[in-house]
């Protein structure tokens, strides 16, 4: 409707057609206006709620205005009782969708108190919220001048920009015309052509929409010519338009005293009455004779003047109502064709200065430089003189640019289309980045205005993007392999980590963000993905070796940025696990020592996986198949040797450790045992050291017995750990039966001279033990004979046979030096009561007496002359026991310890032990692959002899060898079990 009434173009007024003596004023709601304003800043959210704007006091200095200068102001002191800034609430600064459209709220945001909380913050703290400081005074300033209601307003606010609008040049139309500048200069510094006006600013902060900067400029234009137009205000009587609003216009704009005529015109229908608006048809006023030529030269001279840094003797309003009066009177393609002439003109006329060839590179850039930021700033100026037309004409016809873009067109066709200009240019840029590449100092900003004076122009990729990066993969192409061959992994990866953050670096200062991309994966490959596999071989294992924890992590953060870089880097990492911990396991050597360095090196792997590899599941999983892969190298070994270090561990005097520290190796022995196949080695070891301990009393802690019980029992079931923990139960009952034979020897008149323990064992649970007889003395067969009757009338039916080789003693021994407690061994202690007798034995009449095997009479007999406590005398001396020694008491016996432990030899394992023990495993196992058969051939019926040995590997919980499988199948077809086929030797029957 307006364009219609203002015939085709919108202006800020129009004559009346009623009273032609006087206009008719349009205006935007200032209501909307300002929430508008408030809203746009909110929504600023990917440039972080940020406008930029020129400083009202200096148009060429750009200002922020943060919107998070308000927010922490609000958080600072929103539990304070007296505060500086006390319109601030959440509502104000995170409004829902509905709390945005309350006018109330909207102007709490520009508010006086805001303005002086954010002065006192900069003043005080330093911070730089004058930006935003200068925003709220132009908003609160404005608003103030255009919601005026009535005329004592100022006087009860004491704020003159309250006061009615009286006369031309009071404060509140000074600073109305500034503000209108103020607009103006801000679409020309901060904004953008308006066929671009949905982009932003990078690196700035964003800007009002030019929807919204028309409307402020526009409102502000039409009160500033409503008080020109109206001082002195001729009577007359007004109506404006109606359904426009339900609010009394003249009270909002202050305008109802102007020139002291009260005047207010309802804009809703009065009930019952009906009002039309006719506009009828009027002459357009005629220009003067030569006013087309007259002004364009006025026009003109005003360009020329800008395009050669001369001052305008003409001032910009009159220039702009030049223009708007041109094309009001349908001359506007004349205007537009004149003034394209103009800018083509002189920019063609600076073309030579570019020409020369003794030119300096830099001097030819700071030349282009300058002559561009001219050019930019003449256009800006042009166009705020012929803005009308950039607004009208030019917008209404889609066939020809914007005035910006016509100038830009100019210098692309003029100036660095030109061959040798344009080579000279993008020659120019990358000799700076190059020179700033090899560490000298550079002019980022002039790089930087030339980059965006090519992106302007829209030829930054078509003439200087393919050109750089070319360049730039020729340059690490080169140096790649030229520092491969002279640095150390470490140094050429924090090389490589340097010059990408150099890169990184010139795309945040001065390289479009669409070179990203492509720059950053050329660097990536020229300097790693070209040389993954000899930076790995070369370096890979030092840095493993050594433990360099910060070089690995970098070694993964940039391994992950190339293709294929991890997969690499995760199989290298294999290969060294496997290496390394084959040489762990594989040397017989290192048996003492294999676990210890085993955990430490899971250890190790676990925190390069954990803090330097980030925890990446394929170098989890890596290291999980690398540690299973190679501690089964070596079979059965790994697991009868975490067997042994458990036993350690777990034994009474292991003071190394805490109850914690304890539990935590227990569960990274639990990590090792999960990798071994051998599962069942390692429980005839662990159970077989287990007895002893439970035995002789050697447990450091039931507790951590329990608990490695139960982990194992989580990790292979009940079915692993059921003798185990039968073992456990034994000696409970065990303890309950000797408080009962206690009980029992109260009541009854038994020949008993000593204290006796016995621990009842079930054959099923425990090791198998070699048979024993051995001369007891006789007070101990007493005790043995009297504890026998006692246990078979409690459960008749069973059987004891005793087991002198886990018994022990404790023996009370008169020296000359004093009186001692032996703790020693059944077969020690039967040694030494045989000296009671006398002082002097021989080798034979031991062994005749005790009736102790030669191998475990000789280590016993060794413990007593050959240990640290020699309680008796070998002759001769000799660390060796031979047949022909003799053996006498040690009168000259000495020890600072009343209780003596003399070491047990015989709980040491010897060879022959652990032969029986692997030997009992191979019987177990030959015992569950003949189950494994039948039970599947019982099945099958039929089956060939591929898929057995198939389900046979499927079923089996421990490694075994094809060869070890075929034995057992053809000890069962010779067993009568199974059956060849007659004609297919390859397949077997089940015998039933």
């Amino acid at each position: 409707m307006f364009t219609l009434m203002c015939q085709g173009n919108l202006a800020n007024c129009i004559s009346n057609p009623v009273e032609p003596d006087s206009k008719l004023f349009f205006l935007f709601d200032t209501v909307h206006l300002i929430k508008s304003v408030r809203n746009n800043w909110f929504n600023e959210k990917t440039l972080g709620q940020v406008l930029c704007f020129p400083s009202p006091d200096n148009s060429s200095k750009i200002s922020l205005a943060k919107l998070q200068d308000l927010k922490d102001i609000y958080e600072t002191e929103k539990l304070n009782l007296i505060k500086k800034a006390p319109k601030l609430s959440q509502k104000v600064l995170y409004p829902t969708s509905f709390e945005k459209q309350n006018v109330l709220l909207a102007l709490n945001i520009f508010h006086d108190s805001n303005s002086a909380a954010l002065a006192q913050e900069a003043e005080e703290k330093g911070k730089d919220t004058m930006g935003t400081k200068e925003f709220i005074d132009q908003f609160l300033k404005w608003w103030n001048i255009v919601n005026v209601k009535n005329s004592e307003k100022g006087k009860r606010l004491k704020n003159p920009f309250c006061d009615p609008i009286k006369s031309s040049d009071q404060m509140s139309m000074v600073f109305l015309n500034k503000f209108y500048a103020w607009l103006v200069s801000w679409e020309n510094k901060c904004g953008l052509p308006l066929n671009k006006r949905k982009e932003r600013l990078p690196g700035k902060g964003g800007k009002l929409p030019n929807e919204t900067l028309f409307a402020l400029q526009f409102t502000t234009k039409s009160l500033i010519e409503i008080v020109e137009n109206n001082w002195p205000v001729k009577k007359s009587k007004r109506e404006l338009c109606e359904n426009m609003s339900d609010v009394v216009s003249p009270k909002r704009y202050g305008l109802s005293t102007v020139s002291n005529y009260p005047y207010a015109t309802p804009l809703i229908n009065r009930p019952g009455s009906t009002k039309k608006l006719i506009i009828k048809n009027f002459e357009k006023p005629k220009l003067p004779e030569n006013y087309k030529q007259q002004t364009w030269e006025k026009l003109k001279s005003a360009v020329i003047a800008i395009q050669t840094s001369k001052s305008i003797s003409t001032s910009q309003e009159e220039l702009y109502q030049a223009v708007e009066n041109l094309c009001s009177n349908g001359m506007a393609s004349f205007l537009y064709e004149g003034l394209r002439g103009l800018c083509e003109t002189h920019i063609k006329s600076n073309v030579d200065q570019f020409l020369p060839d003794s030119m300096d590179s830099v001097y030819f850039l700071k030349l282009m430089n300058e002559f561009w930021q001219n050019h930019c700033r003449q256009m800006i100026m042009i166009r705020s003189i012929f803005l009308f037309l950039d607004r009208t004409y030019i917008l209404q016809t889609p066939e020809i640019s914007s005035l910006w873009d016509m100038g830009l067109d100019m210098f692309r066709i003029h100036i660095l289309s030109h061959p040798l200009i344009q080579s000279r240019t993008v020659e120019g840029l990358l000799l700076l980045i190059g020179h700033e590449r090899n560490g000298q100092t550079v002019d980022r900003s002039l790089l930087k205005n030339l980059l965006r004076m090519l992106l302007d122009l829209q030829i930054y990729q078509e003439v200087f993007e393919v050109q750089f990066l070319k360049t730039t993969e020729e340059l690490y192409a080169a140096e790649g392999q030229r520092l491969m061959q002279e640095l150390e992994v470490p140094l050429y990866l924090k090389h490589v980590d340097k010059r990408l953050n150099e890169e990184w670096e010139r795309l945040l200062h001065y390289l479009d963000q669409s070179t990203k991309k492509p720059l950053i994966q050329c660097v990536e490959k020229q300097l790693l993905g070209e040389h993954l596999s000899p930076l790995l071989q070369k370096g890979l294992d030092q840095l493993l070796e050594e433990y360099r924890l910060n070089d690995l992590k970098l070694i993964y953060d940039l391994f992950s940025r190339v293709k294929n870089g991890l997969s690499q880097l995760c199989s290298h990492f294999n290969l060294y696990i496997k290496k390394t911990g084959r040489v762990i396991v594989s040397n017989p050597e290192k048996d003492k020592t294999m676990v210890q360095e085993l955990l430490e090196f899971k250890d190790k792997m676990d925190v390069i996986v954990n803090q330097c590899f980030q925890k990446n599941e394929k170098f989890v999983n890596t290291l999980k198949e690398a540690f299973e892969h190679f501690v089964n190298q070596r079979p059965n070994k790994p697991a009868e040797l975490i067997a042994k270090y458990l036993d350690v561990k777990l034994r009474a005097g292991n003071k190394e450790a805490t109850e914690e520290e304890l539990e935590l190796l227990l569960d990274k022995i639990m990590v090792l045992f999960r990798y071994i196949h051998g599962k069942d080695v390692f429980e005839a070891f662990y159970k077989k050291d287990l007895a002893k301990r439970l035995l002789v009393g050697k447990s450091a802690s039931v507790d951590a017995e329990k608990s490695m019980l139960s982990k194992l029992k989580q990790e292979c079931g009940a079915a692993f750990t059921s003798k185990l923990e039968g073992m456990f139960k034994d000696m409970e009952i065990s303890k309950e039966l000797m408080a009962a034979f206690k009980q029992h020897l109260m009541h009854v008149r038994a020949p008993v001279t000593m204290d006796m323990t016995v621990s009842v064992l079930t054959m099923g649970y425990w090791p198998t033990y070699p048979p024993c007889e051995v001369q007891m003395p006789s007070d101990m067969l007493v005790c043995q004979d009297v504890f026998k009757d006692f246990y078979l009338k409690k459960h008749s039916g069973r059987k004891l046979l005793w087991q002198p080789s886990l018994g022990h003693c404790v023996l009370k021994a008169n020296f000359p030096s004093g009186n001692k407690e032996l703790q020693v061994s059944l077969f020690q202690g039967l040694v030494l009561l045989m000296f009671n007798k006398k002082d002097s034995y021989s080798y034979e009449e031991i062994k005749q007496t005790t009736g102790i095997e030669d191998g475990e009479l000789k280590r016993t007999l060794q413990s007593l002359a050959c240990g640290k406590a020699r309680v008796l005398h070998k002759v001769p001396r000799g660390k060796d026991v031979e047949e022909t020694d003799k053996f006498v008491f040690n009168s000259d016996f000495k020890n600072k310890l009343y209780r003596i432990k003399i070491n047990q030899i015989q709980m040491k394992e010897t060879q022959e032990e652990q032969s029986i023990t692997q030997e009992r495993v191979f019987q177990d196992r030959q015992y569950q692959i003949d189950a494994a058969i039948v039970r599947i051939m019982k099945t099958r019926k039929t089956s060939s002899h591929n898929l057995l040995i198939t389900e046979l590997y499927d079923q089996l919980k421990f490694p075994v060898k094809p060869s070890e499988l075929k034995k057992r199948v053809e000890s069962l077809i010779d067993r009568d079990y199974l059956q060849r086929d007659l004609d297919n030797t390859n397949t077997y029957h089940y015998v039933a």
